[in-house]
């Protein structure tokens, strides 16, 4: 019966906008936080090893934008 099957797909598409992905989303912000932090540690930990900055290397690729288009022009 048609009827039975959009019964069944709708109650399926509920259950995975509101439960599954839900879920879904909740595992992937704990992750995404936890390998932002772990880039973190490295980013830093490499940064102290050559003496330099993170605002050091924004910096210079600031200048090298700025020193590309002034050459442009």
């Amino acid at each position: 019966d048609m009827q039975l099957y959009v019964d069944h797909i709708t109650e399926h598409l509920w259950k995975e906008n509101n439960k599954l992905f839900m879920m879904a989303e909740a595992r992937l912000q704990y992750v995404s936080k936890k390998v932002n932090a772990d880039l973190d540690t490295i980013e830093k930990s490499q940064l102290n090893d050559l003496g330099k900055s993170r605002e050091h290397y924004e910096e210079l690729a600031e200048n090298l934008t700025r020193d590309v288009s002034n050459s442009k022009n």
